[in-house]
């Protein structure tokens, strides 16, 4: 399994920034005009893809399902893609789609996008991954609902097929989730448990607290819900992020990236320029005369430094004064009688 794969000229990985995706879906509302402001709005919002659904209602919904009209009229319809698509790259957006059936696929094939999204609820649909996978493409497997044993089989199709540029994205599939179900540890328990690179898709609304932590946990791609208005009808918009609100996360999670560093311990160079000025220095703490036997309560450490650290303190204690000293002086070596060993 690769731990670094690109989409749309980006790398994905555990040491990368964040790949933010503004999950658009179906705010749209079966309006071009509205979806062609969503993904201006998401550019604008600093998402690096945006992100729709792609079905037929007739192959994703049974007869029984009872909200098809809506459904229908909320479908992205096939002409509009390109354009779509188009628009991103325009922006700098990779345009990605969730395909929910085989047609679906198809369609996004021959449109070349990217990369492919997997819903949740399509974990344990093998049939519909397998068609996926075999397109060779990078793959975002979103795995809410789903146990450690279901994850693992899907993760063991896309495999199958000899495509080995997934990404699994922790996901709670309530909406909105609130943070206390979150979970997010589950980014790194993805991660050790399949090596690929990981990220976060949340439904928590009004805070970005779970993404920054994904972040810090090493997530690789953050997709949220996005809208251009909360107030808009539909499924999704009332729990999806403004551009104003979608701006905040995107600087957060980049901030919170860029904060983790590489781990290294060596100060950096604008420590070691102040660390005389912060680090303390031995002093006598009063006036001593020659052939006094040196104590450890005898010191002051004191800033700046400069002078004999304060760990010398057990190296200089049992030794005796060579000359008289001055309280408050700093200590020199040339002050101790070394002759005694």
């Amino acid at each position: 399994m690769r731990d670094h794969f690109s989409i749309g000229g980006r790398t994905i990985g555990p040491d990368q920034p964040p790949f933010v995706v503004a999950e658009v879906g179906m705010n749209h509302n079966g309006d071009l005009d509205l979806a062609r402001d969503h993904v201006e709005a998401a550019a604008d919002a600093g998402a690096d893809a945006v992100k729709f659904q792609t079905y037929e209602t007739d192959a994703y919904f049974s007869d029984e399902y009872g909200d098809l009209d809506t459904r229908r009229e909320y479908e992205l319809r096939p002409e509009w893609h390109r354009e779509l698509k188009t628009l991103a790259a325009e922006h700098s957006l990779a345009f990605l789609s969730t395909p929910f059936d085989r047609r679906s696929v198809e369609l996004l094939d021959d449109l070349e996008v990217p990369c492919y999204k997997i819903a949740s609820f399509d974990v344990t649909n093998h049939q519909l991954i397998r068609q996926i996978a075999e397109k060779g493409e990078p793959i975002i497997l979103s795995t809410g609902y789903s146990t450690h044993s279901e994850i693992a089989e899907a993760v063991e199709v896309v495999l199958s097929t000899g495509n080995d540029r997934l990404a699994l994205l922790h996901c709670i599939s309530s909406y909105p989730t609130p943070l206390e179900w979150m979970n997010v540890s589950a980014v790194e328990t993805l991660a050790d448990a399949f090596g690929t690179p990981v990220g976060l898709s949340d439904h928590t609304h009004g805070s970005h607290t779970a993404a920054v932590l994904a972040t810090a946990m090493g997530a690789s791609v953050i997709e949220k819900h996005f809208t251009i208005d909360n107030d808009l009808p539909g499924y999704d918009h009332a729990m999806s992020e403004t551009p104003e609100t979608f701006s905040k996360l995107t600087t957060e999670v980049r901030n919170a990236h860029e904060a983790l560093g590489d781990g290294d311990l060596s100060p950096l160079p604008e420590e070691t320029d102040s660390l005389p000025e912060a680090r303390r220095t031995l002093h006598w703490r009063g006036s001593y005369e020659a052939g006094t036997e040196i104590a450890p309560e005898m010191f002051l450490p004191l800033r700046p430094g400069g002078g004999l650290p304060v760990k010398r303190i057990d190296e200089l204690a049992g030794r005796r004064l060579g000359k008289s000293v001055e309280g408050r002086e700093r200590v020199q070596l040339g002050q101790i009688d070394w002759d005694e060993d």
